[in-house]
């Protein structure tokens, strides 16, 4: 040990050195006294312990391994070094024993760029390939049971369709009806409850009623003026006893030195303008003559078409104002010429305009949101034995009763009833009319 540490200082301090044989060996049998310890000093000096011998300097500029070692002066302890930075990167070792891996791809290994992660477009088509026959597959396997099922229970629903057909004769005229309804409109249900048609019934009703009072005033009346480009039809007496019946025509014709009451006149404007409102008559005789499947195509198609082109709002508002015009003739001048059209529209264009909105309005939702149920507004013919289960007295006041040989002069409001499936027809709003001694009565 101690040998060793003179022979570092030696090399280190770069002194003269002796041949190898002459150094002197510590003898390993005899344990050094603390006389033998050399100090400090004497290991400055040079000097092993008290014994005053010098340490010979080696004058070799080999490292102390090789001196001292013969194996290791041959061996490839010889080159060791501390390594520099491009050893220590990794694969160095490898590029140094493996010359198969200084030439290969190891040599320039470095990290991927995030363009170089992402697949190619090849990969990325293959993959995306891949996807869509696997989707292609479960598609085709979805539509497979889809299909299976569908096939299920159209067998079920045909299977109960000739249950009910068994059962019931009337069904197969019933589904003819509604399959009409349903292609004509595309729906299946009813859009509106017949709660809304009331509601619906009672306002045109009641709009009805206020213009044909205001309009029916005598000095209202005496502000018309007469026009001069409308000349009285003789026909039109004629036209106007369908429209009015032959009882309320014959009291405004009657006496031209005096104009008929007011209340009259109101009752002959609401009776023109609820059978202007309601068309029904035909749909009735079709409905009795073809059955009801033919009446029901006839209904939806003739009320989607009136809808479309005959019921606009501007159209039925002049359908009206001529209908006003043509009672108001018939009313106040009484052969001696006609009103003017254009004063009865700018008296009464307000109400007008929402007697018209509320008509169309009615229209569309009994023909066309109504489809499960067959609704229709109606008026009574004039000169029909008056009925109380199905039409109501306007001036029923219940402290008289009404004989059932009265008869009808007239309709001042308009009713709703349902037709049923075996000719019967339910009542939902009774029409409100006018007999015919009340209106003899109204004249006195």
């Amino acid at each position: 040990m101690f040998l060793a540490l003179s022979k570092v200082r030696t090399v280190m301090t770069g002194g003269p050195q002796k041949p190898e044989a002459d150094l002197v060996h510590a003898e390993p049998d005899k344990p050094p006294s603390n006389a033998d310890v050399p100090t400090p000093h004497e290991l400055a000096q040079g000097k092993l312990g008290g014994r005053g011998v010098d340490i010979q300097r080696s004058t070799s500029t080999k490292p102390v391994a090789e001196q001292n070692h013969p194996i290791a002066r041959d061996s490839s302890l010889k080159s060791v070094r501390p390594k520099s930075r491009a050893e220590e990167r990794p694969g160095a070792l490898a590029e140094q024993n493996y010359p198969i891996a200084r030439g290969s791809s190891l040599k320039s290994v470095r990290p991927k760029s995030r363009a170089e992660e992402r697949p190619s477009a090849r990969e990325e088509q293959v993959k995306r390939e891949g996807k869509l026959k696997g989707g292609r597959r479960n598609v085709a396997k979805n539509e497979t049971s889809d299909t299976e099922a569908m096939r299920i229970e159209i067998s079920r629903l045909r299977d109960q369709i000739q249950a009910y057909e068994a059962q019931s004769p009337a069904l197969p005229e019933r589904a003819g009806h509604g399959d009409i309804l349903g292609q004509t409109f595309g729906v299946i249900a009813n859009l509106t409850s017949i709660g809304d048609v009331r509601r619906m019934m009672d306002d045109l009703n009641d709009e009805i009623f206020q213009m044909a009072a205001t309009v029916s005033e005598v000095d209202v009346r005496a502000r018309l003026q007469k026009s001069s480009s409308r000349r009285w039809d003789p026909d039109m007496q004629y036209r106007m006893i369908h429209i009015l019946g032959d009882e309320l025509t014959r009291l405004l014709m009657i006496g031209r030195s005096h104009p008929p009451p007011d209340i009259v006149v109101q009752h002959a404007l609401q009776t023109a303008m609820a059978g202007w409102g309601v068309k029904l008559h035909l749909y009735a005789d079709i409905r009795d003559s073809e059955g009801p499947t033919d009446a029901a195509r006839w209904r939806a198609i003739t009320r989607k078409q009136l809808l479309k082109r005959g019921l606009s709002s501007d159209d039925a508002r002049h359908s009206l104002l001529d209908c006003i015009a043509d009672v108001l003739d018939l009313a106040i001048l009484r052969g001696e010429g006609r009103v003017s059209r254009r004063a009865v529209e700018e008296m009464l264009a307000a109400r007008i305009t929402a007697v018209a909105r509320l008509v169309i309005d009615l229209n569309r939702a009994i023909g066309i949101h109504m489809i499960s149920e067959d609704l229709e507004t109606g008026i009574i013919p004039p000169g029909v034995t008056f009925d109380p289960t199905t039409m109501e007295d306007t001036w029923a006041d219940g402290s008289r009763g009404v004989s059932r040989r009265e008869i009808v002069a007239c309709t001042t409001g308009l009713g709703v009833q349902e037709r049923g499936h075996d000719g019967e027809n339910a009542v939902i709003m009774k029409p409100k009319v006018v007999l015919r001694s009340t209106l003899e009565e109204l004249m006195e």
